[in-house]
């Protein structure tokens, strides 16, 4: 099998591999025509076929992007929903005298229900592990929470003076991107289940102390 200066046969790379030599390539077949016999036809089909592929990858990774950014603002979007709605249903749900059934249309509990509609529990376990490329890894227990219990991350830099959500959903396991490597994050989590919301984990640092992760534990405000 033919050998090149990296081991690695030309077409066997990766695209971000194959990437990376069409550029060159084709800049060197350009600078070396003559010797090589190519001609001028022959170096547009070669010149055609590497703009095609690398315009590809372009655009790929524009779409990929576009990707990471709709579901960043869908996320945003529904905590901002859960926290709207779970304001005035909570006010709808202390209001005195008012008909259960109209709870019942909109599809919430009344206050202090119990049994299968069982108000929230606070996750456990909450770990926070980044990753030099900007991602970071978020997993917890649901500590006995339905499958059907959304699950809210909040995150914040100034250690726990002000909190935004950084995502909400029903897994106990997510992937956030875009944090700086070495930059200080803090993470907590609450529960959202029947209409009532947990009291939120004690919070968890990302480059704690200058540490590569962190899992020291702080007391949530």
């Amino acid at each position: 099998m033919p050998i090149t200066q990296n081991n690695i046969v030309w077409y066997n790379r990766a695209d971000s591999g194959l990437y990376t030599w069409e550029t060159q390539f084709g800049v060197t077949v350009s600078n070396y025509e003559t010797p090589l016999g190519v001609d001028a036809g022959e170096l547009e089909e070669i010149q055609d076929a590497g703009t095609t592929f690398l315009a590809a990858m372009d655009a790929l990774a524009l779409a990929r992007g576009a990707y990471v950014a709709a579901v960043e603002a869908k996320n945003e979007a529904r905590a901002a929903l859960i926290d709207v709605n779970r304001k005035y249903i909570a006010q709808w749900q202390a209001l005195p005298g008012l008909d259960p059934k109209i709870l019942e249309q909109l599809d919430v509990p009344q206050r202090g229900n119990s049994g299968s509609r069982s108000a929230a529990n606070t996750p456990s376990n909450l770990v926070a592990k980044p990753s030099t490329n900007g991602n970071v890894e978020i997993k917890f227990n649901r500590n006995g929470n339905s499958t059907n219990t959304v699950f809210t991350v909040e995150k914040t830099t100034d250690d726990g003076a002000t909190w935004t959500t950084a995502f909400s959903s029903t897994r106990t396991r997510v992937k956030l991107s875009g944090y700086t490597p070495g930059q200080t994050v803090w993470f907590r989590v609450y529960a959202t289940r029947n209409g009532t919301v947990s009291a939120p984990t004690e919070y968890v640092p990302i480059w704690g102390n200058g540490s590569s992760g962190g899992n020291t534990l702080k007391i949530a405000a």
